[in-house]
């Protein structure tokens, strides 16, 4: 055991990918690193899978910008796949190649330079795939062209098989195990809510697999029963199979809970400081100046941000904005800026290293995003002192600013509102100055001590549940009764489940809810467990559940949780609304 009761055993922080100039989930994956190698004294090598010639400049690059520690390991696969000297037996014959290839990348980028990786036309195969060279020419891999399927090969240096295996994510699987040593238990931290649903089918008992999700998990209007977004799909179908699914507010957890059911492997631990130190002489901060330290792309709507200020600037004449960041949508912003006129007062300054420390001199800071997981900019930014005008957007901000006492928080998308509601401070700057002390105490709460405490409770609680893990491997839903409407909705089955676990454990509940409901409606349900059958009745009074049970907009479920594991039957009966009901619906709406 360490100071902070990390488990014994063998870390590894799978980012995926990392890229020049990381946004903010990359940058708290490379901070949680940190933190547990220098302040927790566990070593956790940062792997990643993404095909470059070299990960030299990124190392280069990180290092430069105080992202990685001297002594960190960033292991990507190719390099690992290139460099490593497999064991094969002597006699096997190496793998023949394929004509009809074309050189895509070289090692120097240029065109004479040596292959890195060709495109191979499958005459023989049947399959394209990209061969990957070593810089002798030598093959160490095969594999699918943009898919995940397909033959996937590795090789040693003398071109024979290594491993021969069916697509990407078994070779992420095959990989990830042959760097971890033989012995003890592995621990892998996944920030890729893709890579984590394929190591989710690792089937090994030392393995716990934790994946942090770092943003919203439903797309739509992001409420708790908005429908997943097609990138956290994966995620959330992986949530049986992994030991920890780990959420940065307890808003987000909640949300998941109504929406899937509970399961004992949610956890919520909000992101951490970045410890750093007040100046000396804090510079001063200019009225009206206001930061923003985003990634320019549509989920920060750095163009609600421009329009805002362009109300802003017509009733403020000293008042400036100064965005850093890069991002897809930097053209764009700079023609909206040019357009109206502001390029004398709003100033995108690209990608800055350090960019958090313009806080210090930022009179208030903004946050326009559409969504948030725990806002990194508003935690940067309120440790130095400075308050945010912020979109209430899921999850960060209602669980960051404290409204009213050290920062405002307006509706989402609501331009006016931001600008209004800065205008007001700006006019008071008595009021303002009253919120940094607070801001900065709200961020100091959440210190990189209660957050490696936090970690290290969910790896020893993966681990404790690692024996006593559900899996359901198929479900049947008999019903000898089932009354939806009516003034007593009434239910009575059976349900078969098979799968592992103790049988002993499962909870099933009866549920409705309306597109507006705010939670789903439990309603009386009593069962009992026989082996892997769940006998069940249940009766309702409508007067109890607040909304009528005939209306056609009604979801209705049956809840199985058991565990780690959770399965939904749906006894939704989609009815067509008639024009008359609509009507007076429309019309009900409307007077309330």
């Amino acid at each position: 055991m360490n100071s902070y009761a990390f488990p014994e055993g063998h870390y590894f922080s799978v980012i995926g990918n990392i890229r020049i100039g990381a946004g903010g989930q990359t940058r708290m994956a490379l901070l949680r690193h940190r933190l547990m190698q220098t302040h927790a004294g566990v070593t956790i090598p940062l792997v990643t899978f993404n095909p470059l010639p070299s990960y030299d400049p990124i190392r280069e690059n990180l290092l430069s910008e105080g992202l990685l520690l001297p002594d960190s390991q960033l292991l990507n696969m190719h390099e690992s796949l290139r460099e490593r000297d497999y064991l094969v037996d002597s006699d096997q014959t190496p793998a023949p190649p394929e004509p009809n290839w074309t050189v895509e990348e070289t090692y120097t980028g240029e065109p004479d330079g040596t292959p890195w990786r060709i495109f191979v036309r499958g005459a023989h195969s049947g399959e394209n795939h990209w061969d990957y060279l070593r810089q002798d020419g030598s093959r160490y891999l095969r594999a699918p062209v943009d898919s995940m399927i397909g033959t996937t090969q590795v090789f040693d240096k003398d071109e024979r098989v290594v491993a021969d295996l069916d697509g990407l994510g078994e070779l992420w699987r095959w990989w990830i195990m042959s760097i971890a040593p033989d012995d003890g238990p592995v621990f892998l931290i996944s920030d890729s809510r893709f890579i984590a649903y394929e190591l989710g089918m690792l089937d090994d008992p030392r393995v716990c697999l934790l994946h942090q999700v770092h943003n919203p998990h439903q797309g739509g209007k992001r409420t708790w029963n908005s429908p997943v977004s097609g990138t956290y799909r994966q995620s959330m179908e992986a949530l049986g199979w992994l030991d920890a699914m780990v959420l940065l507010t307890e808003r987000q957890k909640s949300d998941i809970e109504m929406m899937f059911g509970a399961s004992d492997n949610l956890v919520a631990i909000p992101n951490p400081l970045d410890p750093v130190e007040v100046p000396a002489s804090p510079p001063k901060r200019p009225h009206g100046r206001i930061v923003m330290v985003a990634r320019l792309d549509n989920q920060k709507r750095l163009d609600l941000a421009v329009s805002a200020f362009e109300e802003l600037a017509s009733k403020n004449a000293v008042a400036r904005l100064d965005i850093y960041g890069d991002g897809p949508d930097r053209e764009a912003l700079q023609l909206q800026i040019d357009a109206a006129g502001l390029g004398d007062r709003i100033t995108l300054h690209g990608h800055t290293p350090n960019a958090a420390d313009q806080f210090w001199s930022a009179d208030l800071g903004w946050l326009t995003s559409e969504f948030e997981g725990w806002s990194l900019a508003l935690l940067e930014g309120r440790l130095r002192g400075c308050p945010f005008v912020a979109f209430d957007c899921p999850y960060g901000p209602s669980e960051q600013i404290d409204n009213g006492v050290d920062g405002v928080l307006v509706p989402r998308g609501d331009t006016s509102a931001l600008t209004s509601a800065t205008l007001n401070l700006l006019a008071n700057p008595d009021d303002l100055e009253a919120m940094r002390e607070p801001a900065r105490l709200g961020a100091l709460s959440h210190g990189f001590e209660s957050y490696l405490h936090e970690w290290a409770a969910a790896c020893a609680a993966a681990q404790d549940r690692k024996p006593g893990r559900t899996h359901i491997t198929k479900t049947r839903l008999h019903l000898d009764t089932l009354r939806a409407s009516g003034s007593h909705p009434h239910i009575v089955g059976r349900a078969d489940v098979v799968g592992s676990g103790d049988p002993a454990s499962m909870k099933l509940r009866w549920q409705m809810w309306l597109p507006e409901s705010p939670a789903p409606v439990d309603l009386p349900l009593t069962f009992t467990v026989t082996d892997c059958s769940i006998h069940f009745e249940g009766r309702a009074d409508v007067g109890e559940i607040g909304f009528a049970p005939s209306d056609p907009r009604l979801s209705h479920r049956l809840l199985l949780e058991w565990g780690n594991s959770t399965h939904s039957f749906d006894l939704t009966v989609r009815r067509p609304e008639s024009k008359i009901r609509r009507a007076m619906r429309k019309g009900r709406h409307k007077r309330s």
